[in-house]
């Protein structure tokens, strides 16, 4: 790191082997693949704020940016995301002022004389009498004392990869350049041979059609489960409703399940409540490596009986580390602690009972 103090110029490093005594003299070298790919960033950088200029508006004014090697990042003043196709007219526009090879000078000139080129500065900096001026072609014009390339088209390639909000009205920009940018390009161009062969595409432009015949594939499928499920929890529902414990005329049932989904999870409370009423449950499985709960009450029973299923849910998911909540005819629940799925269960049912009076 380079800093100016008064007219003191300091290098900034960090020993990392040997030792440095007072009045010791040392050799600087720069990492000139380092510092090249740090000029193409910083050149890119203003080729940006030029097309952000000509997309959305002289309003998008810098609010701070950083480039190192091959790499940036623009922050300036916008109220809204930009669209794709604002994103893409800015990369157009970026590489088109790169394919122009325009030469880029820079020169001190007096602060005035500097704003009357078209100079422009960072809003809140305070400038010296004497400002150093960067212009690239006749697009671009501001004071910077950064390191630049000699002309435009040494930029070679510049990629946007993300466009994100960071502040109110401000957004950022990312981009690459140089070798990394033609990396990039090689990168998704792989991962789209390597969808082709996956999908069996002889063509990139059918990879669409392909994942949309998948698509309707899989929601094909996943009716025709969803029926099966159904006829399956059709099926069991009788055997789990002869296992009920009544209590004041009501069939409780608490159970844990094994192998199901969340829907087969609701599925089964749903069909229990419609054919098995009147009747107040607990069901609950391990999915996908947590605990999922349900409670279920025929909807009468939460005025004759004053049943509440969110209450009795919550009961039960505090014990498995988790939270719920939901009506007081049906509720659901989530938690992290599976070990803990039979002694939640078992809470919920001790709540049943409870709110039944036993």
């Amino acid at each position: 790191d380079a800093q100016k103090d008064g007219d003191l110029w300091i290098h900034v490093g960090h020993l990392t082997k040997g030792k440095l005594s007072v009045g010791q003299t040392l050799s600087a070298t720069v990492d000139e693949s380092r510092r090249s790919g740090i000029r193409r960033a910083h050149s890119a950088t203003h080729i940006l704020h030029h097309a952000l200029h000509c997309t959305v508006g002289k309003d998008a004014t810098q609010r701070g940016s950083r480039v190192q090697q091959d790499e940036l990042r623009f922050d300036f003043a916008h109220n809204q995301a930009l669209t794709a196709e604002e994103v893409r007219q800015v990369e157009d526009i970026i590489n088109e002022c790169i394919a122009q090879g325009a030469t880029v000078t820079t020169e001190l000139l007096p602060i005035e004389a500097a704003r009357k080129k078209g100079a422009m500065a960072l809003f809140g900096e305070k400038y010296p009498d004497e400002v150093r001026v960067v212009s690239m072609g006749d697009f671009s014009v501001e004071l910077c004392g950064g390191t630049h390339l000699s002309n435009t088209g040494q930029v070679g390639l510049c990629r946007i990869t993300s466009e994100e909000p960071i502040a109110k009205g401000v957004r950022r920009i990312t981009a690459i350049t140089g070798p990394k940018a033609v990396e990039k390009g090689r990168e998704t161009d792989e991962l789209i041979a390597q969808l082709q062969r996956m999908l069996k595409a002889p063509q990139a432009a059918e990879l669409v059609a392909k994942v949309e015949s998948l698509q309707n594939e899989v929601k094909t499928l996943s009716k025709q489960l969803s029926e099966l499920n159904s006829a399956s929890v059709a099926d069991a529902i009788d055997a789990l409703a002869a296992q009920a414990e009544t209590i004041s005329g009501v069939k409780v049932i608490a159970k844990k399940l094994e192998g199901v989904s969340r829907e087969t999870l609701r599925d089964f409370a749903d069909q229990l409540r419609d054919k098995h009423s009147p009747i107040a449950l607990i069901l609950g499985a391990e999915i996908e490596g947590k605990v999922s709960l349900i409670v279920a009450v025929s909807k009468p029973l939460v005025k004759e009986k004053n049943l509440h299923a969110g209450n009795v849910v919550k009961a039960a998911a505090t014990v498995a580390g988790g939270a719920g909540g939901g009506r007081p005819d049906m509720a659901e629940a989530g938690a992290k602690l599976v070990e803990k799925l039979d002694e939640a269960i078992a809470a919920g049912a001790a709540e049943l009972k409870k709110q039944l009076g036993v």
